[in-house]
């Protein structure tokens, strides 16, 4: 009889684990779309929400807990940035591509900052940052903080545009290895004006930025026939003294091709000491109408030339481009990979 008594006992707190277990979750997807029902973004949201089969089964204490939610799509890019998170667990979303499967991680989605500021639940202060260190195009962040206290639920919401210092760097370049360890995106880099101008003579352009300098020749006469009877007025680039036919740098029968190269106004600057120029042959189509990219890397002062990269096969779409291009750096080299990229030289 004892031994009956017993095993009914285990069965009933079983049952019991179990409806408590039951009650103890909440479903973060329902609660959060029900707190935005007029915002057209949560449309997005709330799709991505329910293809994440943990939200709907969110586990908590039972007594008191608090679930944050930081919720936004980028405005360049059109990606999902996705985050969920209480004190024990944590889930986001980095989604570059909205047609394929969601995919959660246990990561952050955005900066430190940004994540004790929703923790706080300070308006005044998320208002302030947002204008005081504006990111420019800037997306528009939803936050959501579902307060769990026994059988008693409170959502509250507040937007505010996303916002970044100097201080977020390291934070900011610690997270994207995270999420992309074979390399970060070029275009998430800092892109910085080049100042250019035009000097006289042959017509040349001079391009600066701190340490890097760079000219691009364009010869009104011939030089050099001797030597170059193809060439006589095709482009030459001229960096830390010394000066590369454009058209022999990128081709090994450069007879067939001719100058005039475009280089954009501006250089990504990567690490602090590596800089990344592309340029394009305005004159060509097909291969030549995809960009090139020129890597130089400080040295005693001087940013010289390290290696040029060039994309093929791709059509002429920048923003694409710059997507599908990453780097990483090992051992002080900066190194570039991407789809149809091709090291051409390196110097």
């Amino acid at each position: 009889m004892t031994t009956i008594r017993r095993h009914l006992a285990a069965i009933v707190l079983c049952l019991t684990s179990a409806v408590a277990s039951a009650q103890n979750v909440v479903n973060v997807t329902e609660r959060i779309h029900s707190c935005w029902p007029h915002e057209a973004e949560d449309a997005l949201f709330y799709d991505a929400r329910k293809q994440i089969p943990q939200l709907a089964q969110w586990p908590c204490n039972g007594l008191r807990d608090t679930v944050y939610a930081i919720e936004s799509w980028g405005l360049e890019d059109g990606c999902f940035y996705l985050m969920y998170w209480d004190r024990s667990r944590q889930l986001s979303v980095l989604q570059d591509n909205m047609s394929d499967a969601i995919v959660a991680h246990p990561r952050r989605a955005f900066t430190r900052r940004i994540v004790a500021l929703v923790e706080e639940w300070d308006r005044e202060k998320a208002l302030q940052l947002s204008r005081s260190q504006r990111v420019r195009p800037a997306n528009r962040l939803y936050a959501t903080r579902v307060i769990l206290s026994g059988d008693t639920v409170k959502v509250d919401t507040m937007s505010f545009n996303e916002f970044f210092g100097e201080e977020d760097f390291d934070d900011a370049t610690e997270m994207y290895e995270l999420w992309h360890p074979e390399g970060r995106r070029l275009h998430e880099c800092p892109k910085v004006p080049l100042e250019w101008s035009f000097l006289p003579g042959d017509t040349i352009a001079a391009y600066s930025l701190g340490a890097l300098a760079f000219e691009v020749r364009t010869p009104g006469r011939p030089y050099a026939e001797e030597h170059f009877p193809d060439t006589a007025y095709k482009e030459r680039l001229v960096v830390c003294g010394q000066s590369y036919m454009i058209d022999s740098l990128l081709f090994e029968n450069y007879n067939e091709y001719s100058g005039v190269y475009f280089f954009s106004d501006n250089a990504y600057v990567i690490e602090k000491d590596h800089y990344i120029v592309s340029f394009f042959n305005a004159a060509q189509m097909g291969t030549m109408a995809q960009p090139c990219y020129l890597v130089f890397k400080t040295l005693d002062g001087k940013a010289c030339p390290r290696a040029l990269y060039m994309l093929t096969d791709i059509e002429d779409n920048s923003g694409r481009i710059e997507n599908t291009l990453r780097y990483y750096i090992e051992d002080g080299n900066l190194y570039l990979k991407g789809k149809n990229l091709v090291l051409i030289r390196t110097f």
